[in-house]
């Protein structure tokens, strides 16, 4: 038989612990670094989620189809091909490497 003793943990029973100090402010997420300049027309390819934009499958510049995967996008540890979603020549804003939020504009197709 096992016997369970309970003590009684009022605030005096506590020692002399000084309070613990006031966690600093959260640090905002870094801007997406740029590449180049973003041309004035085309489309706008933007990121379906947040993650690090791995590699790029397709050279910058590159003719690329709609469906082509076009750059490997990490999140949750997960590699996920990113596809492209219009046919043209793909003009890349985001350094391979760089942390990307949901619906930062990747690379613009023209």
């Amino acid at each position: 038989m096992s016997l369970l003793y309970f003590y009684d943990r009022s605030p005096t029973d506590q020692g002399d612990c000084p309070p613990a100090p006031p966690a600093p402010p959260a640090e905002a997420a870094p801007a997406p670094a740029p590449v180049a300049a973003a041309p004035a027309d085309g489309f706008k390819f933007t990121s379906p989620m947040p993650g690090t934009l791995v590699k790029y499958i397709v050279k910058d510049g590159a003719q690329v189809n709609k469906g082509e995967p076009a750059f490997i996008l990490e999140s949750m540890k997960m590699e996920n091909e990113i596809v492209a979603p219009a046919d043209g020549k793909i003009t890349f804003l985001i350094r391979e490497g760089a942390m990307i939020n949901a619906g930062d504009v990747v690379a613009v197709i023209s």
